[in-house]
């Protein structure tokens, strides 16, 4: 479980559809991959706008979007695009502006973000949203007891201590929880809670000192 913001990727629903994104354009993490620059490439090879346009034109039954509004999708797609500097198309950049004024799944605080950062939004040039009001965010949101972590900051995960008696990932109460190999921090109650965990894990488990 993670922080619960208004803004973009403060959110477990913003990144379980990254995880679909992910799977449907075939790379290993379009927020948080291993390679960004390998990951620009990849999207601007003609694969974002691709998936833009399946979404667009109802290419995905439910199912293959998680039951997820479609239009939100869009809009995480390009939040995630925008966040390494991707290529936008104009209809993409049109179509995320017509979405914003349908109802979404997001709260109006990542929709304003949106409306102005796709407006100033350059092709080439990275533009985060997570950072729009992140750290506000950390400012007065209590961490949840659930073994709460924000992902979005190295420096944030490690500032942050897990409950030593409740799960990483569902934040169910056990005394005979599965430590994580690595780095010694995360606790699951099984090995099906610590694969679910994994996507959001990975890019803060470092080997314990």
């Amino acid at each position: 479980m993670g922080f619960w913001g208004d803004r973009f990727f403060q959110s477990d629903r913003d990144l379980d559809i990254v995880c679909v994104l992910s799977e449907h354009l075939g790379v290993d993490d379009v927020y948080i991959p291993e390679d960004a620059e390998e990951l620009r490439k990849e999207l601007d090879s003609g694969k974002l706008e691709a998936e833009f346009r399946k979404l667009r034109d109802g290419a995905y039954t439910e199912e293959d979007l998680s039951f997820f509004n479609v239009k939100t999708t869009a809009v995480v797609l390009a939040a995630a695009a925008m966040r390494h500097g991707a290529t936008i198309s104009p209809d993409f950049r049109q179509y995320v502006k017509d979405s914003l004024n349908s109802r979404l799944e997001m709260h109006q605080p990542a929709k304003d973000d949106m409306a102005t950062a796709i407006d100033i939004y350059r092709d080439g040039t990275p533009l985060d949203l997570a950072g729009m009001g992140l750290f506000e965010l950390m400012d007065t949101v209590d961490r949840p007891k659930g073994g709460g972590v924000n992902i979005l900051s190295p420096e944030i995960f490690t500032a942050c201590e897990f409950v030593e008696d409740e799960c990483s990932e569902c934040g169910k109460g056990s005394d005979a929880l599965l430590r994580c190999a690595r780095c010694h921090k995360a606790r699951y109650c099984n090995t099906e809670c610590q694969k679910k965990a994994w996507k959001k894990h990975k890019p803060w488990c470092t080997p314990d000192a």
